[in-house]
């Protein structure tokens, strides 16, 4: 095989751009690989704590204040625990009313439903959650407004099957693309046609009152007391932690602090060799024409200075022992004083923790006991 000039030329050109062409794929999986970490790094893990039914109050106390015990967190991590409790569920006379609600004043609506208290102990979110469950759809978003039967929703989704319609925890999920203005508009007029109720049936629906209220203002109170504690030991905490990163900043290590004698004692030095021959000339009373190389050369002058040097240095070097005697001493004073600080601190801490535990536990009939000196107190 004989190949031309052009055709070599052509061979170099593609194996060039083949060569570019695998850079360019490395760099940008090196680029892809950077930003994915950096995306890792960037996402905080959640805090999450698991609750069962079987937990009294004092004992989801407890597990706040053992999960927490090296973590920051404030009141909002707490006010996510509305009920006190994992999930202590819906009942069936819940239900009909929620449903009697729906019809009486719209989907979406919760701030009326809260604020007439018809279910008492339940917020927006509980609301919202239940209310996908008894329609089994998970967007619920197009029926804002829309008073309707859950029931006639709920046998219109059962009927949904085939590849179209996937389903998560028994809800239909939501896989078609965003909708245009224009398709919402049709889609809430389609839905109005069919599910919305008549005027006459939504006055004459009635809602039921629910005779249980004690026993959820039980639980509202012990919701008050138990976030009002939790706040408490909340700033004890703070404050504990405040004064031990004051002390860390205020401490200094024994390399620093010999860093600066060594710093001093050379400028100490330097203002010595400047200021010899000044106090020489005073003492002798010497003409002050007279330079530093007149002195070098002058026999009789050189041993004078010699001696005068020796003499500040003897003194400075006594000076400086007393300074770093006394230095030391109030140090150790200090020292012993934070020390004392930060033990009472923490014994005022651990006290006033026991206490608030020691009222919560009395009231469920528990026990506290210490199993060892690393965890102060455990639960029964």
């Amino acid at each position: 095989m004989i190949f031309n000039q052009t055709d070599i030329d052509d061979i170099k050109t593609s194996r060039e751009a083949e060569k570019e062409q695998k850079d360019e794929n490395e760099k940008e999986k090196e680029t892809t690989e950077e930003k994915e970490n950096e995306i890792l790094k960037k996402k905080k893990k959640k805090f999450v704590i698991v609750f069962y039914c079987w937990m009294t109050y004092s004992v989801i106390f407890l597990i706040v204040i053992f999960e927490m015990r090296n973590k920051k967190w404030t009141a909002k991590y707490v006010s996510s625990l509305y009920n006190e409790s994992s999930s202590p569920g819906w009942s069936i006379e819940e239900t009909k009313v929620l449903r009697e609600c729906i019809r009486r004043y719209g989907y979406s609506n919760w701030d009326k439903i809260i604020q007439k208290n018809l279910i008492p102990g339940k917020t927006h979110s509980q609301l919202y959650h239940h209310s996908m469950r008894l329609c089994g759809q998970q967007s619920l978003c197009l029926f804002k407004g829309i008073h309707f039967d859950v029931n006639h929703l709920y046998l219109d989704n059962l009927k949904k099957t085939g590849k179209n319609f996937k389903r998560k925890g028994c809800l239909i999920i939501n896989q078609k693309s965003k909708l245009s203005e224009h398709q919402k508009r049709e889609q809430i007029i389609f839905l109005i046609k069919r599910y919305q109720l008549p005027s006459e049936n939504i006055k004459k629906t009635t809602i039921l009152r629910l005779n249980n209220s004690g026993q959820y203002e039980h639980i509202l109170k012990r919701r008050l007391l138990l976030l009002k504690m939790l706040r408490r030991v909340h700033k004890l905490r703070v404050q504990k932690v405040s004064y031990l990163k004051y002390k860390k900043k205020s401490k200094k290590t024994k390399k620093n602090i010999r860093k600066e004698e060594v710093q001093i004692q050379k400028e100490n030095c330097a203002n010595i060799k400047k200021n010899s021959l000044s106090e020489i000339i005073k003492k002798y009373k010497l003409s002050p024409r007279i330079s530093q190389y007149q002195f070098q050369e002058n026999k009789k002058v050189l041993p004078l200075i010699i001696q005068h040097q020796k003499n500040i240095k003897v003194n400075q070097v006594k000076l400086e022992k007393i300074q770093f005697k006394n230095e030391q001493s109030k140090r150790s004073r200090t020292e012993e004083q934070e020390t004392k600080k930060r033990r009472t601190i923490e014994e005022n801490f651990a006290i006033q923790k026991k206490e608030y535990l020691h009222n919560l536990l009395q009231k469920d009939n528990l026990k506290m006991v210490i199993i060892d000196k690393t965890d102060d107190f455990a639960y029964l």
